[in-house]
């Protein structure tokens, strides 16, 4: 078993003195906070400087990620927050994903990178537990998000007489997101041990990492297994039914011929968002898969422990926080013009501190680029056929004088 190797790996390294206490844990390699000169010490076919080849190569890509997650998810925020779509359906579950991207980003993934810097655990018992709470009520939180987004977006385009979803509504279906999200990940985060060890009895050294009672392999092989089918594989699924059951209506419309140019141009927005919607979920299941299958198989039994692949797979799920601001400005044409307007905006700032920025007319006209994000002027705006809203040539009218 995985196991039992890597326990008496990791004893030997740091002998007899902890192997009492090392006895029984799981394998290190279910958390990014392990001591970097310990998992990586044991890799098979590494020669001696690949360790610290691997070792500036984490580091490198988790700088990496926090620096353009913070950005880009900072700048989502605040086009949100300066147009104020907060006051939107979509709006308010995009600022959610963006707030647990966030969360994510400076609550693990710096700790990660930290942790990797200094190859020992530093934040202390409390944050043991809260960074593995962290990472999967993100996971949760996203799927869940997912989730309410997929409903909303089906109803509004497979039932369009039916009432839209109120913020009010909305607020409700975060609270209980997080709630429930909260909830789940409370039982991988009270598995966190944070022991002290003495390597080679010269210093010591501080590491986190799950503990599981027992019997440890049973578990952890129906928590893991648990978690992946019904929270995460299920969910997705799910979405992406109902996301195709949208497509296949809204491409439906391609094959009639004297459809307006009205309807056209609203169902190609439609379009556009679904398209917009689909990419951030497909992104979010690839960035994660590759973690959740190797948890699953190590718990399972069917692969052995390998430290750099788990190493590999978990920088790579940190890497879902970076995708989203890149998806909305790509595939929403509204969200770059608001965008292109914010950057310009704060560059006259900096340019003119002294000088209040201009106002921007932008907000005047979003009834041509129908943001994705707001509630009267989104896609799913008319609950009636969008056909018989034609526009009125005013200049064909002529009015009719009566001679007395």
């Amino acid at each position: 078993m995985s196991l039992l190797n890597e326990t008496s790996r990791t004893t030997e390294t740091v002998g007899p003195s902890v192997k009492s206490l090392l006895y029984g844990f799981p394998d290190f390699s279910s958390t990014t906070e392990m001591n970097l000169s310990l998992v990586l010490s044991h890799g098979e076919g590494l020669n001696a400087e690949e360790p610290f080849r691997l070792r500036g190569l984490f580091i490198f890509a988790y700088f990496s990620i926090l620096l353009l997650s913070v950005f880009g998810n900072s700048v989502v925020g605040s086009v949100i927050l300066q147009y104020k779509r907060v006051h939107s359906v979509t709006g308010l579950f995009i600022i959610n994903l963006t707030g647990a991207n966030m969360l994510l980003t400076l609550l693990n993934t710096s700790f990660a990178l930290v942790t990797f810097i200094d190859a020992i655990w530093v934040f202390g018992y409390m944050m043991c537990h809260l960074n593995r709470f962290v990472q999967f009520c993100y996971v949760y939180v996203s799927v869940l998000t997912f989730v309410a987004l997929a409903v909303d977006r089906y109803e509004v385009t497979m039932r369009p007489l039916k009432p839209l979803m109120t913020t009010r509504k909305v607020g409700i279906y975060i609270i209980i997101i997080w709630t429930l999200a909260s909830f789940f990940s409370l039982l991988h985060a009270i598995y966190q041990k944070f022991p002290e060890i003495e390597p080679m009895n010269k210093n010591n050294k501080m590491v986190c990492f799950p503990r599981f009672p027992i019997p440890i392999n049973a578990i952890r092989k129906y928590l893991d297994l648990i978690t992946f089918v019904f929270l995460f594989f299920l969910p997705l699924v799910v979405i992406l039914v109902a996301f195709s059951l949208m497509a296949k209506k809204l491409w439906a419309h391609n094959s009639i011929s004297n459809i307006s140019d009205n309807t056209l141009n609203y169902l190609q927005k439609k379009k556009m968002t679904l398209k917009m919607l689909v990419t951030v979920v497909v992104v979010f299941a690839i960035c994660w898969f590759p973690l959740f299958f190797y948890e699953v198989f190590l718990s399972s039994g069917v692969i052995y422990s390998h430290q750099v692949v788990y190493f590999a797979s978990h920088c790579f799920a940190m890497s879902s926080t970076c995708y989203n601001p890149i998806i909305y400005y790509w595939l929403n044409q509204s969200f770059r013009n608001e965008l292109n307007m914010s950057l310009h905006s704060w560059w006259q700032m900096i340019l003119s501190p002294t000088q209040a920025p201009p106002e921007s007319t932008f907000h005047n006209t979003l009834t041509e680029v129908c943001p994705f994000w707001d509630r009267d002027l989104e896609l799913d705006q008319p609950n009636e056929d969008p056909s018989q809203y034609e526009e009125t040539d005013l200049s064909a009218i002529h009015p009719i004088i009566e001679i007395t």
